[in-house]
């Protein structure tokens, strides 16, 4: 990690905002997916945006931003596009001195390749703010409304639900409800519940039979189910990723 990186992780773990194993977490996301640390945090859904806003803010030194308390600057937004917003995670709040610096909101305002293109497609010094990615993404959508439709955050391949090739094999599907509760089923078992049941040949061997097949439906119902979970996660995290809610909203709706 890089200074900054490190001293926000200092920062969290210092005001019990994420523990070790979180903090492994996180560096093990990075590995997977690289990206910066304070928005990994945000993806995982660790800390809330407004309390890593103010953390960012506070090892950075940007002022950070709420772009709902803002009037829309019709100038500032003219000078971006809504591709180049939805793209980097920008939102052009501001012109101020003179017309000479635009003031631009910011998932990540320590990303220098992204201000140095800032500037180049608006022709304006820019002046990094700390904005939350979510409200950075509904003011771009609300602002840029003919250029920046983002792509639907279910198109196929954004997510592989495909089976495995021993679930194929076993038939499997699932049923997932707004809850997040998952039921599954197998073809297999349905047609043996409508077929006649063979007699068993003695009442001890059924016994352990039946004992036996369910500690084996256990173990898939058990092993199912962490799948669905992880399922889930990569989706709400896909939903907090296109800014249709925050990590916070969500965790406020399973309350």
């Amino acid at each position: 990690m890089n200074k900054i990186d490190s001293q926000i992780a200092r920062l969290l773990r210092a005001q019990g905002l994420m523990d070790q194993f979180q903090h492994q977490s996180v560096l093990d996301h990075l590995g997977q997916r690289g990206g910066r640390f304070h928005l990994a945090v945000l993806e995982l859904g660790y800390v809330t945006e407004a309390r890593m806003a103010a953390i960012v803010s506070r090892v950075t030194g940007f002022p950070k931003v709420s772009l709902t308390k803002m009037k829309p600057d019709l100038e500032a937004l003219q000078r971006l596009s809504g591709k180049f917003c939805v793209d980097h995670c920008v939102y052009p709040c501001a012109i101020r001195d003179s017309g000479k610096t635009l003031w631009l909101a910011m998932a990540d305002p320590t990303d220098v390749a992204i201000c140095n293109a800032a500037r180049a497609e608006s022709g304006l010094e820019i002046r990094p703010l700390v904005g939350s990615p979510s409200e950075i993404r509904r003011h771009v959508r609300a602002r840029y409304t003919d250029q920046a439709q983002e792509e639907n955050p279910f198109v196929v391949g954004a997510i592989d639900l495909s089976l495995s090739e021993e679930e194929e094999a076993e038939q499997e599907f699932k049923i997932t409800d707004l809850a997040g509760k998952t039921t599954v089923k197998h073809t297999k078992e349905i047609q043996a519940q409508s077929a006649p049941l063979p007699r068993a040949p003695t009442q001890a061997a059924n016994r352990s039979s039946r004992s036996s097949e369910r500690l084996q439906r256990l173990d898939k119902l058990i092993e199912y189910q962490l799948k669905a979970e992880r399922i889930i996660r990569s989706v709400v995290r896909l939903m907090v990723e296109k800014g249709l809610f925050s990590a916070e909203e969500f965790r406020k709706r399973l309350k």
